[in-house]
């Protein structure tokens, strides 16, 4: 996303306005577009598509060629709903000033994802116990390692990482790979929360 899309909304900093997180429209953003827009921002596949689809727009403004498109994992009607969005200049806007608000969100870490502002849905224990019940062997976890790899790749626009040699059954790496496409657990995931202790410590943190 541009930069100069950046807003700053730190759930920390005494300046912080949460209303600013849902952009102002004209005519104002209504609650199912807030809800739709929000699921593309969290949706890992679903925002790395919306950086794509933004990419072919800047290419075709200058006269260049579309960059190549990654091998997302979504239905037809997944890529349809993100390029309607990427084609409505008041929706794009929002989207990207919401994906801007996102980032300031991330960077302050796992526990910020069990207090995140509205419009944002925060995490739950619940939600966050899905990573011990999937990830609950090495081999998952090896598998899990090459998923963040390549979905962080995605959403930097950098060439994914190979697939490895895995024995896990297609509805296994199906499985997890479906769990990094919430954007929530990524940020649990990258900082290395993969166990029912560590889930227990952010769960104290996050009290």
């Amino acid at each position: 996303m541009p930069p100069a899309e950046s807003v700053a909304v730190a759930p920390q900093l005494a300046s912080f306005d949460e209303s600013s997180i849902v952009p102002e429209c004209s005519p104002p953003l209504s609650p199912h577009e807030v809800r739709a827009l929000i699921g593309i921002v969290l949706h890992t596949e679903k925002c790395a598509a919306l950086q794509h689809e933004i990419d072919c727009v800047h290419a075709r403004a200058r006269d260049l060629p579309p960059p190549v498109s990654p091998e997302f994992e979504l239905r037809d009607e997944e890529r349809a709903q993100v390029r309607s969005v990427v084609h409505d200049a008041r929706l794009a806007t929002a989207a990207i000033r919401l994906y801007a608000a996102w980032l300031h969100t991330h960077a302050q870490g796992p526990v910020a994802m069990a207090r995140l502002p509205a419009p944002f849905v925060s995490l739950t224990f619940a939600d966050a116990e899905r990573i011990t019940s999937v990830l609950n062997s090495p081999p998952r976890r090896a598998y899990a390692e090459y998923v963040l790899a390549r979905v962080t790749a995605l959403l930097q626009g950098k060439p994914e990482p190979a697939p490895p040699t895995s024995d896990l059954s297609p509805k296994v790496r199906r499985h997890i790979r479906q769990l990094f496409t919430d954007a929530r657990l990524v940020v649990l995931m990258q900082h290395g929360i993969w166990t029912r202790d560590g889930l227990e410590r952010l769960r104290a943190e996050s009290a």
